[in-house]
């Protein structure tokens, strides 16, 4: 198995990269411009960056300063197995540009980057969708939620004095919190019931994905009251539980089940205001071997089998919180390119195989090699 996971880690970084069979080098150009989304203009005087990414390595290749048309150049040595990407940073906030790849038939790649002014106000994030998925394990319940955040706003989100942007609130007594498969420090900040990421929010849909997962303390006899509210408005959050036995209620709407070789119970709420509350109660002991079950989702980094067949429209939530980072075991190293890889390559065999419709494919792909580069950048700077 092991043999068969490096294999399609190898083809599918081939696929993302583009590689071809034949080796070449060469010399080619990397240009651009760094221009205002707002306006379209130009700005000049601002340092552009060039990285380069080969051999699971990245480094810094070269350095341009923006003239007054906002226009940059590079020359650049290429491979067969190197890709580029251009990086500016704007009133403190990085931006960077896709890959690009130089080749013998294209040796010359162009990259647009557009910079936003700042602001600190929060008025126009939202979740676009929230995702809320149970799995019982021996005395806990553990839950992943899976938020997917836009900015409808036409300038990127730095948030307050402390650098703190976007809040994720905690049901209290949780423990063991992860997020993002890594527990709270660095870029994010835990202050009592208040998870806190210190990251930009640029505009755009969807533009911000984190999975935050933690253990709720859970006895059979007496069950579980949880209500969960959100810092700001929520456009659709999905519940989904495991049908081991447990009984479930939510003042959700029941939208039914879903599941072949294992059965889920979904609910769905829309049109959420900041602060309001949804709620959902559990009661009884789980099957015998339930909790195995979930450990066992709890430390598989492909998920249940059959769950994208499954979930079909779901597959979003599944893939979230499953196949991306996962329900997570305690205590897991952050993700590897080689995993990330892997879930490119099952994401893309799922997609081929018609379990996945075009909008999600792409959604999620685009966060899995967003998690990419974030390794390989974490790689360079020798730690998280």
């Amino acid at each position: 198995m092991r043999q068969k996971s490096s294999w399609v880690a190898v083809a599918c970084l081939a696929l993302l990269l583009g590689v071809a069979a034949p080796v070449w080098a060469g010399e080619g150009r990397i240009g651009g411009r760094v221009e205002r989304a707002a306006s379209g203009q130009p700005v000049e005087g601002v340092t552009v960056v060039l990285h380069a990414f080969s051999g699971m390595k990245e480094e810094e290749a070269g350095r341009a300063v923006t003239g007054p048309d906002g226009a940059f150049q590079f020359s650049a040595t290429y491979d067969e197995g190197k890709v580029f990407w251009v990086s500016v940073e704007y009133e403190g906030v990085r931006y960077t540009s896709d890959l690009l790849r130089l080749t013998d038939v294209q040796p010359e790649a162009t990259a647009v980057l557009q910079v936003y002014e700042t602001t600190a106000s929060p008025e126009h994030i939202r979740i676009a969708r929230g995702h809320f998925i149970v799995e019982f394990a021996e005395g806990a319940v553990h839950v992943a939620e899976l938020y997917v955040i836009s900015n409808g706003g036409q300038a990127t989100f730095v948030g307050d004095e402390q650098g703190r942007t976007l809040q994720f609130l905690l049901p209290p007594g949780a423990t063991d919190v992860v997020v993002d498969d890594a527990p709270p420090g660095g870029q994010f900040v835990r202050e009592g019931d208040v998870l806190w990421d210190t990251a930009p929010v640029p505009p755009g849909e969807s533009t911000v994905q984190h999975i935050v997962d933690y253990l709720l303390p859970y006895d059979p006899d007496r069950g579980l009251d949880l209500v969960r509210s959100y810092a700001y408005p929520v456009v659709q959050v999905n519940l989904m539980v495991p049908q081991v036995g447990v009984d479930v209620e939510s003042d959700l709407e029941f939208m039914g089940t879903v599941g072949t070789e294992r059965t889920y119970l979904v609910w769905r709420g829309t049109s959420l205001a900041p602060g309001e509350a949804w709620s959902v109660r559990f009661r009884g002991r789980p099957e015998a071997g339930a909790a195995e079950a979930g450990g066992k989702a709890a430390t598989s980094p492909a998920g249940p089998p059959g769950l994208l067949v499954a979930f079909g429209g779901l597959a979003l939530l599944v893939l979230g919180a499953f196949l991306f980072v996962g329900l997570r075991g305690r205590g897991r190293a952050p993700e590897d390119p080689e995993r990330l890889l892997d879930a490119i390559a099952r994401l893309d065999e799922a997609y081929e195989d018609g379990e996945l419709d075009e909008a999600t494919y792409r959604e999620r792909r685009a966060a899995l090699k967003e998690a990419l580069a974030r390794q390989v950048a974490r790689g360079r700077r020798g730690g998280p």
